[in-house]
Order: structure tokens, then C-alpha cells, then sequence
């Protein structure tokens, strides 16, 4: 699950072994002096002996200061596995408050993208047509949903074509996913090449260099998730240009099958009253076959604390007048376009680099049914709660839904 670094330079072996035991010692002073001189290889080195990195050495002896001194370096790889398949969060002791809030992801302003966050921009929302009545032949009624990062449906999952078709892909024969991946995923793979280009910088963002690198040399799935959620200028790309990553991702989906959710994930919210409204076109008890699909890609969190908290920063944007929203999704079955990022078992570590947020992905094209929509009044502020149900994508061939999506 590492990197493979090289060890063939006694010198850098001897550098980084230096920094492994200053970290294990406590010597603050050492870290400080050895650290701007070492490579991104030479700092990540696992020790041969105990399995090891020098992040890993110093959360087992919880030195809060060494490791935020690590933690604040770019070549500071969080995801590196020691010879126990643990990634240095895992080893930190319980009681470790102080040192685990230094894992924690890094709070934007007010401009930036907030990864747990729904925030609907007025500008960008797009229309979701709503049947007047049991008469086929009445007339439509438009209503406003929120921008383009959910699509709505009158007939519900059999409708949802572009779903069926990309799950679809996951689930072809070896010799039609052959033929896909030879034009497909070159595509994707020169497009997100140009993207990590122009976003981000070879020095400053050495850890994400990485992980594309290891998906294209492997060619894994795990790094590009793992890319995902770093804290770099991608991020706020892929939430409007991601058809190139997601294209990769739906093609290697099935090697993601034991990480696929079931159980409950939760996201926050910062709505306006109009953006809520546009959640009650589906939550309608008459019209039990309306069924929503995202459309981008999403952060959720199996910590209820985790989307509330993002909720809450949602209410410090200026401007138009905002609630805080807590979205709660149901999976009953496992679904495989929600991917469990946290670990699964001793042989599927985390991939997140931000462990303690408990991510689970979803990515476009999942669909939900709107449960409930819930109002508490006794806050300072209306909160609201939107409850959802994962809806299985019907099964199709990968031609039969081709056809469809075509028409």
C-alpha cells in the first residue's frame, strides 16, 4: 500500500533512518534541523527494522508537536501503511485528542469549497419538470431544483438511463470492458492529466503526484480516491469539470465491490428557503416514483457530527439568507457507487487522508428517493433535516442501456 522508495543509497537510508529515530526519541530540535533537507522519499522511507515511517514513530509516542511538524510539511505522505497494514492515524492511543484534531481537515473560508457542504447557488439552478395531476395529457408545471448537481425523475430508477448505463460498465463482460478501457480509459487519462496540470504544482503538491502516478503505473483505483480527498486545488476543479474522473472510476468499479455502503452517511446543508423547496417535488406521497441522481461528486460521512459541523460553517456565508440542512442518506443494500473509504478489514486500510472524517463517496449518476423533509424550530436558526433512500439502479446490458441513453 506504500510507496516503493528506493533503497539503494546508503546515505539517504542513513537520513532517513536519523529522522525515524529522532521521531521515536522525542527530539524535537533534530526533526526541526533534518526535515527541510530530506526528499519526499527519503521522509516517507519505511524503516526496515520495525515496518515503520517516521510519521508512524511519532504517533505511537504521541509528540504533538513533532507530529504537526510533520503534518505541516507537503512531502509528508499521511496513507503510507506500516508492516501492520495501519496508516500512522491508527496508531495514535485513544486518548490522543490533541494529536487526532491534527489529522483533521484544515477549515476554508467563506470563498472556498467545502467538501461535506451543499451550498445551491441560485445562478445555476436549472428546472425539474412536475406532472399536474393523473391526466398524461395535463400540462407540466416547472419547478426550481438545486443546480446541476442533482437530476430529478417522474417515472423513477427506470428512467434514470445514464445511471443504468454507467453501472453498466462495471458490470460488462471482461472482453467489453476490454475494448472500453482501450479507448475510454486513455481518454480519461490524458484529460485528468491536463487537469492535475494546470491545478496543481509539482512542489507544493507532491503527495497527489504520487497517487496519479501510482494509478497509472499499477493501474489501481485506490490512489485516484485517495487523490480525491487531499486538500489541494483539484478538489475545487472536479466539482465542475470530473466527467474524466469519473469516467476512470466507474471503469474500475468492481475492484471497489467490498467497499460498497450500506448503513447510514450524512452530508450538511447551507440552503435557502427556494433550495429546500425544490427537495418537495420528490418527497410528495402521491408521487412515490420521483427519484433524484446526483450528478457530481459528493462527500458523506458515516459521522453525523462530521456533516453537522459543515452545516453550521455553511451559516457564516454572506449574502442571501441560509439555513443549515442536515442530509441523511439510507443505504438498506450495499451500493456500489457509495464507496466506504474508511477500513474495511486488516487487507483494506483507509484511503482517505483525512481518516477521522469517515468519508464515504458517492459519485454521480446513485439515486435517491426523498423520505421526509423535517423542520426544527427550537434552534437559534430553522434547521432542517432532508432524509433519503438509496434506490438500486435496475440491471441492464451494457448495449440495452447504450440504446437508451442514445435515444
Amino acid at each position: 500500500m506504500g510507496t516503493q522508495l528506493s533503497r539503494q543509497d546508503p546515505s539517504s537510508q542513513h537520513r532517513s533512518r536519523l529522522l525515524y529515530e529522532a521521531c521515536l526519541s522525542d527530539d524535537l530540535k533534530t526533526v526541526e534541523i533534518l526535515l527541510p533537507t530530506l526528499t519526499s522519499e527519503e521522509i516517507n522511507r519505511v524503516n526496515s527494522e520495525t515496518g515503520q515511517t517516521a510519521l508512524h514513530a511519532a504517533c505511537s509516542s504521541s509528540n504533538v508537536a513533532i507530529v504537526r511538524l510533520l503534518l505541516q510539511n507537503s512531502f509528508v505522505f499521511r496513507t503510507i501503511t506500516n508492516r501492520q497494514g495501519q496508516i500512522a492515524f491508527e496508531e495514535l492511543p485513544a486518548a490522543s485528542e490533541d494529536i487526532q484534531l491534527l489529522f483533521a481537515r484544515p477549515q476554508g473560508d467563506n470563498k472556498s469549497p467545502s467538501r461535506f457542504l451543499d451550498t445551491a447557488s441560485p445562478s445555476t439552478v436549472y428546472q425539474i419538470k412536475q406532472r399536474i395531476g393523473d391526466n398524461l395529457h395535463q400540462d407540466y408545471q416547472y419547478i426550481s431544483a438545486p443546480n446541476d448537481w442533482l437530476c430529478g425523475y417522474e417515472n423513477g430508477a427506470s428512467d434514470a438511463t445514464e445511471s443504468q448505463f454507467m453501472n453498466s460498465i462495471a458490470r460488462a463482460p471482461s472482453f467489453l470492458k476490454y475494448l472500453l478501457k482501450q479507448r475510454t480509459e486513455r481518454e480519461g487519462r490524458e484529460n485528468l492529466d491536463d487537469l492535475l496540470g494546470r491545478s496543481l504544482d509539482r512542489h507544493s503538491h507532491k503527495e497527489a503526484l504520487r497517487l496519479y502516478d501510482d494509478f497509472i503505473k499499477k493501474s489501481r483505483v485506490d490512489p485516484l480516491l485517495t487523490l480525491y480527498t487531499l486538500e489541494t486545488p483539484l478538489y475545487g476543479v472536479l466539482q465542475t469539470n470530473a466527467n474524466a474522473y469519473t469516467a476512470l472510476l466507474f471503469l474500475h468499479l468492481s475492484e471497489l465491490s467490498e467497499r460498497a455502503f450500506t448503513g447510514r452517511a450524512y452530508r450538511g446543508g447551507s440552503m435557502t428557503s427556494q433550495d429546500i423547496d425544490a427537495y418537495r417535488w420528490a418527497a410528495q406521497p402521491q408521487r412515490d416514483d420521483f427519484v433524484l441522481e446526483t450528478r457530481t461528486i459528493q462527500s458523506t460521512s458515516k459521522k453525523k457530527s462530521v456533516a453537522q459541523n459543515f452545516a453550521n460553517i455553511g451559516m457564516n456565508r454572506t449574502g442571501t439568507v441560509r439555513f443549515p440542512v442536515l442530509l441523511t442518506f439510507h443505504f438498506p443494500t450495499k451500493c456500489p457507487t457509495a464507496i466506504n473509504l474508511t477500513r474495511i478489514n486488516d487487507q483494506l486500510p483507509p484511503l482517505s487522508s483525512f481518516t477521522g472524517e469517515e468519508e464515504v463517496l458517492l459519485l454521480p449518476f446513485t439515486l435517491f428517493k426523498v423520505n421526509s423533509i423535517e423542520t426544527d424550530t427550537d434552534t437559534e436558526t430553522r434547521q432542517y433535516f432532508i432524509n433519503l433512500t438509496n434506490v438500486p439502479v435496475p440491471e441492464t446490458s451494457l448495449l440495452s442501456s447504450w440504446s437508451k441513453v442514445k435515444k
